[in-house]
């Protein structure tokens, strides 16, 4: 089986004129029948528009060579076309600029007139069976024929001049109302992220960026403050911080990286100078000097990219403050020099973001599904991460921190692991995170680096579930907890 009914796009083309042709059926007027033409019509223009634009999004499709990484792959591959595109570089970019040409043009077929009209579909019924041949996509050739009829006839129609404008009008009508009440819910929810929830508090930094921060601080004897991954904000840590709330003898500080959340960037650094990774470590530094109470032991806890911010932040800590430090599926600062696959990853993810990051930062953060990890975060933070997903400020963030990482870290000579030889260290990996030989291989390094008695491989977590599920949260701040009181009564 190569796929499941709703899966993609020839299932929703049939769906669509199926629906259309049952109603004009059922009331076989010629205004009805009319309306469904166009509805047809309208909704096959706007796919092959929409698949044009979202594709000038992507990297690979504006430099040319997304055809044959499309050919490599498993599901929708084909050998012989992909060896021949390797063989000719320049046809394949020809191929590539010609279908982004086509398919992001294609409104402008209600202005060339019919018999352009009949060319342009004859053009694309020979595109989807080229496709059906080489891509295995042959239900795709009968999904989008049914869109080309209804296309004809709106040309025609539009050409003569006949009338029967009344549906393309009122979709245009009721189009733009629904882009004004999406527009303004961007604009409240962005309000809403730059005000923060009420029991959190602002805290401007050396640098000059404002830091918005949450927790526990009643100065208990270990102060435990937490670093975020990218593309997350400290609600990630909601499960977390409800167990280390129940510990008497544990403070805890959560917070949000300038640009993340109602933490804002200088906004004269911003406009002259290039964000760099040691930017978001002076500001953490800044942050534990200003809220660390005399005589509290201090543990930084930091996932994925947050790792490498606190392992920087380490050496600039006193030893005597610093007693632990907990890397959760932590970036390895060579992971990306010294395995091709992880590289690619980190290219693929760039692209991913800014295609996304691009969608949202033109506000339509709303049309964007409610992600699966906000419903397993606990209540009281679900809105709050929902709205900060669907807002642009946390995409241009964390755009700004991955370009960070391939200037700094996908290098030839990246910045290697460093000896903290006064401060436990505690190493958290998610079982799926060790199942990819090249993602465990370096988790295993820091554990060994960093002495593997204080590792842990959680059984049944992912890199995001080690955060957002409560039964595996747990664990991890069971960790946390044990590495606290260790320091606790070494002292």
């Amino acid at each position: 089986m190569r796929s499941r009914y709703g899966s993609d796009g020839s299932d929703q083309a049939s769906l669509q004129v199926n629906a259309a042709t049952a109603v004009a059926r059922l009331m076989p007027s010629a205004r009805v029948v009319d309306a469904t033409l166009w509805y047809i019509a309208l909704q096959g223009v706007m796919s092959y528009a929409a698949s044009g634009w979202v594709k000038l999004l992507g990297r690979p499709w504006r430099q040319g060579t997304a055809l044959s990484g499309v050919m490599r792959t498993s599901t929708y591959g084909h050998d012989g076309a992909w060896r021949f595109l390797q063989k000719h570089p320049k046809f394949e970019h020809i191929a590539t600029a010609g279908l982004l040409v086509f398919e992001s043009a294609y409104p402008l077929v209600y202005l060339a007139g019919p018999r352009v009209g009949a060319l342009v579909s004859l053009s694309a019924m020979s595109f989807h069976v080229l496709n059906g041949v080489v891509m295995g996509l042959g239900r795709f050739v009968w999904g989008f024929a049914a869109f080309h009829p209804a296309i004809l006839y709106t040309t025609h129609r539009q050409s003569a001049r006949s009338g029967g404008y009344l549906l393309p009008i009122a979709s245009a009508s009721l189009l733009a109302a629904v882009v004004g009440v999406i527009q303004i819910a961007a604009l409240h929810r962005r309000r809403l992220v730059l005000d923060g929830p009420p029991f959190r508090e602002n805290l401007e930094t050396r640098s000059g960026n404002v830091l918005n921060y949450g927790g526990k601080l009643k100065g208990a004897s270990v102060l435990v403050v937490m670093e975020n991954a990218l593309f997350a904000t400290q609600e990630h840590y909601g499960w977390i911080t409800s167990a280390l709330d129940r510990a008497d003898d544990v403070d805890f500080i959560t917070y949000d990286r300038a640009g993340y959340g109602a933490s804002r960037l200088n906004a004269a650094k911003n406009r002259t100078g290039q964000y760099l990774i040691d930017d978001s470590v002076e500001d953490l530094v800044s942050l534990v000097s200003t809220l660390h109470k005399p005589g509290q032991r201090l543990v930084l806890v930091g996932h994925s990219f947050g790792g490498e911010i606190i392992r920087r932040a380490a050496r600039r800590i006193p030893s005597e403050v610093l007693v632990g430090i907990v890397l959760i599926d932590s970036t390895h600062p060579s992971q990306f020099a010294s395995s091709a696959l992880q590289s690619e990853g980190l290219q693929l993810i760039r692209d991913g973001q800014a295609q996304v990051g691009t969608i949202v930062n033109l506000g339509f953060g709303s049309l964007m599904e409610r992600p699966e990890w906000v419903e397993q975060l606990p209540r009281r933070f679900r809105r709050i991460a929902n709205n900060q997903y669907r807002d642009g400020r946390m995409w241009t963030a964390g755009r700004r921190e991955i370009d960070a990482i391939a200037r700094e870290l996908d290098i030839e000579e990246p910045p290697q692991l460093e000896k903290l030889p006064h401060t436990k260290v505690s190493i958290i990996s998610a079982s799926r995170t060790m199942e990819d030989p090249d993602a465990g291989r370096m988790q295993v390094e820091m554990a060994e680096y960093y002495g593997a008695a204080h590792a842990h491989s959680i059984f049944k977590a992912t890199h995001d579930s080690l955060l957002t599920d409560p039964l595996v949260a747990v664990r991890v701040a069971g960790v946390i907890l044990d590495l606290a009181c260790t320091t606790e009564e070494a002292k």
